[in-house]
């Protein structure tokens, strides 16, 4: 019996030329020693800045450590007046841009264990020319690979301090979120509109100091006082940060005392006002000039009616919203009970409208 095998055929095997495999090797060597030696100069030239930041001036060992950088191959031919310039137009242009100026700048550079370039910054800077005094002092740190990328660098512990303005209380919640966030750009617009409301406050103070029985006991607190010189009412405007909206409120809350009391009532204020100290309906201007007016009138002795009778409602900054009163609320055909208890009376100007009654 006769077996039939199957042939197997191989192929030419390519004999690979000694010299081609050589020069790839070669290659390949190359590449690795000048990656390494490009990492050895990154690592010189971090040092050397480090070393540059922290010396105020051109020492001796600054000057040796730089001829030394030279001889270990590291490039200073890219420091020319024309990049000087170009790096002062580029830092015009970022405090253009971001509404900023800078005041002083420090940095200082390090490694990581993941030879990271960590870089530690320090600045200054002034938000508003409308407030020249206000600084604000900003440290965080930069981190990023030694081989540049188009990748910018990652933030990281981001401090704030704001100086210059005579409070700064209103401004902890903003900051402290904005440090939890690493949000420096964030930060300046929620202070540049804080600046709007703090001006405003300060203009609503001042408006307020005009009146003769208004006395400033604080930053933002407002004391009225009768004209016997008794405290009628505190008052106090404040600016509070949304974190759900990264913006600001202004309101207003007021406490009366014993005679504020009496005085409030007699003059028909909002319940909600004389029981919570606020009213919705009112803005700060119009709740400062009807205080002001409550103090006017208030006194520990009897009061005579036709102080109260007299007295109007100021008009100034309050809301567009109509109230009924005992004069105007009542419509022809309706029951006195049902307009009473419909009745929302305004403040000081619902007072009795019958002829006054003579003192004997």
């Amino acid at each position: 019996m006769k077996m039939v095998a199957k042939k197997f055929s191989f192929g030419k095997q390519i004999e690979e030329d000694t010299g081609t495999k050589y020069q790839n090797y070669v290659t390949k060597f190359e590449k690795v020693v000048g990656d390494k030696e490009k990492e050895l100069s990154d690592l010189e030239s971090i040092r050397i800045e480090a070393a540059i930041l922290q010396e105020d001036d051109y020492s001796q060992n600054l000057q040796k450590l730089i001829c030394n950088s030279k001889l270990s191959g590291i490039n200073w031919q890219y420091i020319t007046e024309e990049n000087l310039s170009a790096a002062e137009q580029n830092v015009e242009l970022t405090e253009s841009l971001a509404g900023v100026k800078i005041q002083n700048a420090q940095t200082k550079c390090m490694l990581s264990e993941e030879n990271d370039c960590i870089k530690s910054w320090e600045l200054a800077m002034r938000l508003s020319d409308s407030f020249p005094d206000c600084e604000v002092k900003t440290s965080f740190k930069t981190i990023g690979p030694m081989k540049r990328k188009r990748e910018m660098p990652s933030i990281t512990d981001v401090k704030i301090k704001v100086t210059g303005l005579q409070s700064c209380s209103d401004l902890e919640p903003a900051v402290k979120y904005c440090q939890e966030e690493n949000e420096l750009q964030m930060f300046h617009g929620i202070l540049r509109e804080y600046l709007v409301c703090y001006q405003n406050r300060i203009e609503h103070i001042q408006r307020a100091l005009k009146e003769t029985h208004v006395i400033l006991k604080g930053d933002n607190l407002l004391e009225f006082k009768s004209d016997e010189g008794h405290t009628v009412v505190h008052l106090c405007l404040t600016i509070q940060f949304l974190v759900a909206k990264q913006g600001w409120t202004e309101s207003w809350m007021c406490k009366f005392t014993e005679l504020g009391l009496k005085a409030a009532t007699s003059c028909n204020l909002p319940r909600e006002i004389i029981n919570h100290g606020f009213y919705e309906d009112w803005s700060i201007g119009y709740c400062i000039e009807t205080l002001a007016k409550v103090a006017s009138l208030a006194s520990q002795e009897e009061e005579d009616e036709s102080q109260v009778e007299h007295f109007k409602t100021p008009k100034v900054e309050a809301k567009s919203h109509h109230y009924s009163t005992p004069v105007n609320g009542r419509e022809e055909g309706t029951d006195n009970d049902t307009v009473a208890s419909d009745l929302v009376c305004t403040p000081l100007n619902s007072q009795s409208h019958k002829p006054r009654q003579r003192r004997i």
